[in-house]
C-alpha cells in the first residue's frame, strides 16, 4: 500500500523572488516581502516513508508556468528534461520572439505562451499616441513622475501593435496559450539608471502603474484569447478582489457551459475540424483560466469555483512562491482536486525539474494523495486546462 507523500525538499536559500523577476534584460527587479516559512506540518510518524519522485512519474507531469527564455543560455537543457512539457511564458515585447524560437526548436517539450506581463504595461499606450512620453507616463503612473524620471524611460509603444503580434503568434502556434498576463498592485517601478550594472536596474521607486491601465491591457489580451479559444495564465498580486470583480463583470449574463460545450473548448483550437454543424461555444472570455502561483485565500477559491462561474478556473502552485506562505496548506486544501496545477515559475531551465518535483510533492502531501494518485490527477488537470488532452494517448 502506498503512503501519502512527505516532505523531501530542503528550504530554498536564495530563491525568495516573486514571479516576474525578469531582470535578464535589465528591466525589472522584484523584492519579496512578508514571505513566511512553509506552513505544512513536517512532523511525521516514524513509520511514514519519505518518497522521492521517480522519473517515470515525473515524465507524466508538465510545468504550467516557467520563464525559460529569461536565461537563453540554459534552453539547450530542454532536450534533457524528463518532464512531459513546459509552458514557457512571454512577458514583454522583447521575449515574444524568444518564446516562439524555443517552441519551434523543441516542439515536443515546449508549449509557448504569448502575453504582456503587468510589470511592463507602462511601456504601452492604449489609443492615440501621446504628445510626449512624459504625458503618457504622467497619466498612467501614480504618483505622477517628474520629467527627470520619465526622460529615462523608453518611449511607449502602441498596445494595438502588440495585439497584432499576439494574434500572429497564436495563429502560428495552434497549441499556444496566452500568458503571462494579469494585474499587480504591489509592483513598484525600478529606477531606470542610465548605466545598469550586471543587467540589473536601480532601486525601486515609489511609482506604480495605475490599475485601470493594467486592466485595459489585460482585457484586450483576454478578448483575443477568447476569440482564438486559448487558455490563459493570469498573474495577480495584492489584487485578488479587483481581479475577481473584473472577471465577474466579464462573466455577467453568461451561463456555465454544458458538458458538450466544455468538451468543445477543452478541445480548442481544433474544434473547427469537428464535422458537427453546431457552432462552437464562444463566450467573450477565455473558458480555461489558470491563476498562477495563486496567493489568495481559501474563501476566494470558493468564489472562483462556484457552479455559476461560466469558465473552468484552475489554481497553480509553486514551491518558489506559494509553499512558504503561512496559509499555503489551507489554500491548497480548498482547491477542488480537478482544478489544481503545479509549476516551477523559475527563470531559465536549469531548475525547472527541481521546482516541479517540489510542487508535486508538497501538493500531494497537503491533499493526502499518494504520489501515483497525485501525478495522475495533475496530468489530467494540465491536459484539461492547456487543451492538450486531445493529443494525449
Amino acid at each position: 500500500m502506498h503512503k501519502a507523500v512527505t516532505n523531501t525538499r530542503g528550504k530554498r536559500d536564495d530563491k525568495d523572488k516573486m514571479c516576474g523577476d525578469h531582470h535578464g534584460d535589465g528591466e525589472v527587479e522584484r523584492v519579496t516581502e512578508g514571505v513566511k516559512e512553509l506552513a505544512v506540518d513536517d512532523s511525521k510518524d516514524e513509520d511514514e516513508t519519505t518518497v522521492d519522485m521517480p522519473d517515470d512519474l515525473l515524465g507524466l507531469i508538465s510545468d504550467a508556468h516557467c520563464h525559460a527564455t529569461d536565461s537563453m543560455s540554459t534552453t539547450h537543457l530542454i532536450l534533457s528534461l524528463t518532464l512531459n512539457k513546459i509552458c514557457a511564458m512571454a512577458t514583454r515585447l522583447s521575449d515574444q520572439t524568444l518564446v516562439a524560437l524555443i517552441a519551434r526548436e523543441y516542439p515536443n517539450k515546449v508549449i509557448p505562451a504569448f502575453g504582456y506581463h503587468p510589470y511592463f504595461t507602462h511601456l504601452l499606450y492604449l489609443d492615440e499616441p501621446p504628445s510626449s512620453p512624459h504625458e503618457h507616463y504622467s497619466a498612467i503612473l501614480h504618483p505622477p513622475p517628474d520629467e527627470s524620471f520619465t526622460a529615462l524611460l523608453r518611449s511607449p509603444q502602441p498596445l494595438s501593435a502588440f495585439l497584432t503580434s499576439l494574434r500572429e503568434n497564436l495563429e502560428a502556434h495552434p497549441d499556444a496559450l496566452v500568458g503571462e498576463i494579469g494585474i499587480d498592485r504591489a509592483f513598484l517601478l525600478p529606477h531606470p539608471l542610465e548605466n545598469p550594472t550586471n543587467g540589473r536596474w536601480g532601486k525601486l521607486t515609489k511609482h506604480k502603474v495605475r490599475i485601470e491601465h493594467q486592466l485595459a491591457v489585460l482585457r484586450a489580451q483576454l478578448y483575443i484569447a477568447a476569440e482564438m479559444g486559448r487558455a490563459v495564465s493570469v498573474h495577480s498580486v495584492q489584487s485578488h478582489g479587483v481581479l475577481f470583480e473584473f472577471f465577474r463583470k466579464v462573466f455577467e449574463g453568461h451561463k456555465p457551459p454544458s458538458n458538450r460545450q466544455k468538451k468543445k473548448f477543452r478541445d480548442a483550437p481544433s474544434s473547427n475540424l469537428d464535422p458537427d454543424p453546431e457552432p462552437p461555444y464562444k463566450p467573450p472570455f477565455p473558458t480555461r483560466i489558470c491563476l498562477h502561483s495563486f496567493s489568495g485565500s481559501a474563501e476566494q477559491i470558493q468564489q472562483w469555483t462556484k457552479p455559476s462561474i461560466p469558465a473552468l478556473v484552475y489554481f497553480s502552485f509553486s514551491t518558489l512562491i506559494n509553499a512558504r506562505y503561512e496559509r499555503f496548506a489551507e489554500v491548497v486544501r480548498a482547491v477542488p482536486g480537478d482544478r489544481v496545477l503545479v509549476e516551477s515559475d523559475v527563470h531559465g531551465v536549469g531548475e525547472v525539474e527541481e521546482g516541479v518535483r517540489g510542487a508535486v510533492e508538497v501538493v500531494c502531501r497537503v491533499k493526502g494523495w499518494t504520489l501515483e494518485e497525485g501525478v495522475q490527477r495533475l496530468k489530467r488537470n494540465f491536459e484539461a486546462w492547456s487543451g492538450t488532452a486531445k493529443n494525449s494517448a
